[in-house]
């Protein structure tokens, strides 16, 4: 997910920290930070509300944040 990373660390969140909020591994987010996998849609609304985003924007559909 091309703006996985830089939302991650705009909000000062550790991989570790985001993976757990979600429900997730920390592999999981690496390997979607690194576009080896992809997430499932539940996560991806997951990490849509939780850096106030949209899913277009996460998967880098869309360049606006909003």
């Amino acid at each position: 997910m091309n703006n996985l990373k830089s939302e991650r660390v705009r909000i000062g969140m550790s991989q570790s920290e985001l993976a757990a909020k979600i429900g997730v591994t920390k592999g999981a987010v690496i390997s979607w930070e690194k576009d080896i996998n992809s997430c499932k849609a539940v996560n991806l609304n997951a990490l849509a509300d939780i850096f106030g985003c949209t899913c277009d924007y996460l998967t880098g559909r869309v360049e606006e944040r909003t």
